[in-house]
């Protein structure tokens, strides 16, 4: 059964593409992305996940099981395994082109569209990792919001937190 968006009269609100637009497209891929800026989308949603090696991919399970058949952890594999997964399609068939987006595409897809970033840090994000996550979206000019996940950061909340807001003030 295929999804398909929904319309509404928006008036002030502001929607945010989840995952891209993962109703019509595999999540958290280029092509969801691309449908999401093909919309009256304010923004594009999508989920951060630091690799073994270090790099950043954005999937939404920290594992491939559900989306590629493969029983991978993100965070336990380098971005180049985790990305060369290839990925299913929404009718249940892999599709060779389809394969986790990078950070850096992301930020160019919503640039290109004029759409807002909206960052859902996976990871327990390091400062410094939180510091090169936000320069990617500052190198092409994109505006970006950060989701923090306070089970990920415990005490430390409130000095991610503050990090965030710190480095988005811009």
């Amino acid at each position: 059964m295929a999804a398909n968006t929904i319309k509404f009269n928006k008036g002030n609100t502001l929607a945010v593409a989840h995952r891209g637009v993962s109703g019509l497209e595999t999540e958290n891929t280029c092509a969801a992305f691309i449908a999401a800026g093909n919309r009256t989308y304010w923004g594009v949603e999508t989920d951060v996940y630091r690799t073994a090696d270090g790099k950043f991919i954005l999937n939404h399970d920290g594992n491939l099981k559900r989306i590629a058949g493969e029983d991978l952890a993100v965070e336990q594999v380098s971005f180049d395994v985790a990305r060369a997964a290839t990925l299913y399609d929404k009718d249940g068939v892999k599709r060779g082109d389809l394969h986790l987006a990078s950070v850096d595409e992301y930020v160019r897809i919503c640039k290109k569209y004029g759409k807002i970033c909206v960052l859902e840090l996976k990871s327990n994000f390091t400062d410094e990792e939180l510091r090169r996550a936000v320069s990617l979206c500052r190198l092409y000019g994109v505006k970006t919001n950060i989701v923090l996940n306070p089970q990920l950061y415990g005490a430390e909340l409130s000095q991610a937190v503050s990090l965030a807001e710190q480095l988005l003030s811009y």
